[in-house]
């Protein structure tokens, strides 16, 4: 199984490696997809641990590694647990990367999606304007990124009354997923 090749990676490089954290963290990202959170958490909390203590909080990998686990939590519901996490690595993430980084708009959306999810519209809805700012600097129109921004939007604006833009904005996100991955 995959603990074991872990196991016998551990008894080779030892505990404290990075590539030990790498793989940890990797193993976390396929629990989470096959929706098996509470191991992905306890994975990504040890791969964070590991990260943190070996490379520093504000290294690249350190801050993917607690963005993860805040997606987790957003994954079990545990919102408040998330926005802790999202919020913590969006910070981190703005003070090391560059403004318009991918990851620094990861993080950006991430964070929305829970501000749109908690009910704090006005909130998600600054920073979904910022992210899609920073999109249309750094990524293609049809980037997964800047469609997913679009999608998040409209969301927000559907709460809000404003049922057109989010019409609006959904047709987009929708003519540009169909335009880069064609008619299904």
């Amino acid at each position: 199984t995959n603990i074991d090749v872990l196991a016998r990676w551990k008894s080779v490089v030892g505990e404290d490696n990075p590539g030990v954290m790498n793989i940890l963290n990797n193993l976390a990202m396929v629990y989470s997809e096959l929706g098996k959170y509470e191991k992905a958490r306890e994975l990504f909390d040890e791969a964070l641990e590991g990260r943190e203590r070996l490379l520093g909080k504000d290294h690249p990998d350190s801050m993917a590694s607690l963005h993860h686990l805040g997606i987790v939590f957003m994954s079990q519901g545990k919102l408040q647990e998330a926005l802790v996490a999202l919020e913590e690595s969006l910070s981190r993430r703005r003070r090391v990367l560059i403004k318009y980084h991918i990851d620094t708009l990861d993080g950006i959306h991430s964070v929305a999606q829970i501000y749109e999810r908690l009910n704090r519209d006005a909130e998600a809805e600054q920073l979904l304007n910022e992210a899609l700012a920073g999109c249309h600097i750094s990524l293609l129109p049809q980037h997964p990124y800047t469609l997913n921004v679009l999608s998040t939007m409209s969301l927000v604006y559907m709460k809000q009354g404003r049922g057109e833009e989010a019409e609006s904005l959904q047709r987009e996100s929708y003519q540009g997923r169909k335009s880069v991955q064609g008619e299904k």
